[in-house]
């Protein structure tokens, strides 16, 4: 095995740990809860991804990110309703439709569309936290925006060019981009 045959896995296992770090910081009260409903789309979503990019390539690694990434929203989707508060409007009823649409192209397609519909559909799952984080920065979603882009960026090394696994990890990584962008801007 060559080194950057290991660098999905570093990508997922960093990506795990930052998340729980992140989980645990905000059960303790060191940084404060954000949206609940962006995490809990995102667990949801990324869920189904990690089925979709098994079933594109079940012989690559391109479903252990989005398998790290339900497992960290999982844990960030408890602590954030158990020190946050869980708030539902019309901006996250909007994005879960946006969301869903682009969920049942998806299923109703291929897998590779998959693929490329849930990146879709997670960067808009996203937008509730992006927005609260754009009126009210909270710093202490840096460290895991950052951690997600080298993640994104090892996988995209990883997948040798092929389109699938490029879509998932390049259109996260501009999201975590440009939200820490946002975490690093004066209130």
């Amino acid at each position: 095995m060559n080194a950057i045959d290991y660098f999905p896995y570093i990508g997922a296992g960093i990506n795990t740990v930052i998340l729980f770090w992140f989980a645990v910081m905000v059960l303790i009260k060191k940084i404060p809860a954000t949206s609940p409903a962006s995490w809990s789309m995102w667990m949801i979503l990324d869920g189904l991804l990690t089925g979709a990019s098994y079933f594109t390539a079940p012989t690559e690694l391109l479903w252990i990110l989005p398998a790290a990434w339900t497992l960290g929203a999982l844990v960030v989707t408890i602590a954030c309703v158990f020190r946050g508060k869980f708030s539902w409007g019309w901006r996250e009823t909007l994005c879960a439709v946006l969301a869903g649409v682009a969920a049942y192209f998806w299923q109703t397609v291929n897998a590779e569309a998959g693929v490329v519909a849930g990146a879709i559909a997670i960067t808009i799952a996203g937008i509730p936290l992006f927005t609260d984080m754009w009126k009210c920065p909270n710093r202490g979603l840096l460290l895991p925006a950052l951690v997600t882009c080298v993640a994104c960026v090892l996988f995209i090394v990883s997948t040798y060019g092929s389109f699938v696994g490029v879509f998932l990890p390049a259109t996260s990584f501009v999201y975590n981009a440009i939200l820490a962008v946002f975490l690093l801007r004066k209130k």
